[in-house]
């Protein structure tokens, strides 16, 4: 008799459980963006979310909490009910952040359920037109015959930038001083202007730049090459593999979130990133669309993790 009547109470919950809910969502769904409205993770959000609520039938509300590297966000949805309802937008910044903060408020690794990512934009390694270096080999050259001459900027200590030059150095075996600024504009401005020799940031800010001359851009850091930039060679057909650094922009729920709440969202979320006008706006940004699935999310968060996590080890990289 217990078990039967422990059985039914199981049942019930089950029954009453998001997790069983047909009609999700019954309500409006909030996306928590951790940077700023017109942004291209915000922009990326907003034309997901819309055709969310074309879908649902549900209003998607894009909600901006700016700050403190995503921990204010972050922080929010960790602490949310695990129903569905709030989600938060992710990117590198979260992966990065777990390695450089001891004593986050939340921790991505467990405090978060994967569902899907959405897009991916590869990063460039561009140079001043003043440095004599036409390749990326050439410019390997030069780097190693100056041995602590050479720098290169980022838009501050611990950001992807600033990763992806410690990446450089480390894989080519180079001696090259980091430069941290505060903002990407004015990175660019140095380089352009030859203050500072080198940077790496996403195709979508540097091509422009390197297809009217006025910087050179020597190699994209993708396992493809990009159409925004189809004749900029990969790393790796440079010879460095293992040189791979892209912004990408995913969702998570909480942690506990019901599993076939996740397979909704999951299959909602892929099936509106791959609606003609979503694509077409993310192509154009430098993006590529992507429709990965909650576990193939998971897989690139933990390979993600573990790698800037050896960077940010092998470099020494803290912040204040």
């Amino acid at each position: 008799m217990r078990i039967r009547i422990t059985l039914l109470l199981l049942l019930g919950a089950l029954a009453a459980s998001p997790a069983f809910a047909q009609d999700y969502p019954r309500r409006a769904v909030r996306l928590v963006v951790t940077s700023a409205a017109g942004s291209g993770i915000d922009i990326a959000a907003r034309l997901v979310g819309q055709q969310l609520a074309e879908t649902w039938g549900q209003p998607v509300v894009v909600d901006n909490r700016v700050g403190a590297s995503g921990q204010i966000g972050g922080a929010m949805v960790a602490r949310s009910s695990p129903d569905g309802y709030t989600l938060l937008v992710v990117s590198p910044v979260f992966v990065i952040s777990e390695a450089l903060y001891p004593k986050l408020p939340y921790s991505f690794r467990s405090d978060f359920a994967p569902i899907a990512r959405v897009g991916r934009t590869p990063y460039v390694m561009a140079v001043s037109p003043s440095v004599p270096a036409a390749t990326l080999a050439d410019y390997v050259a030069f780097v190693k015959a100056r041995p602590g001459q050479s720098h290169y900027g980022s838009n501050g200590n611990g950001t992807i930038m600033h990763l992806a030059g410690e990446l450089f150095k480390s894989t080519a075996g180079v001696d090259i001083v980091h430069v941290p600024y505060k903002e990407s504009p004015r990175v660019l401005g140095d380089v352009i202007g030859g203050r500072v020799e080198m940077m790496f940031n996403s195709v979508t800010l540097l091509a422009p730049p390197a297809q009217s001359g006025k910087l050179r851009a020597l190699a994209i850091a993708s396992g493809k090459r990009s159409a925004l930039m189809p004749e900029l060679r990969t790393f790796a057909e440079g010879g460095y593999p293992a040189i791979q650094v892209e912004s990408w922009y995913g969702i998570v729920a909480p942690a506990k979130t019901p599993a076939n709440v996740v397979a909704k969202l999951q299959k909602d979320i892929a099936a509106a990133a791959n609606t003609q006008a979503v694509r077409e706006r993310l192509v154009a940004m430098g993006t590529e669309p992507l429709a990965e699935t909650a576990a193939g999310f998971g897989a690139t968060i933990k390979s993600e993790l573990d790698r800037y996590a050896r960077v940010i080890k092998s470099a020494g990289i803290t912040v204040e």
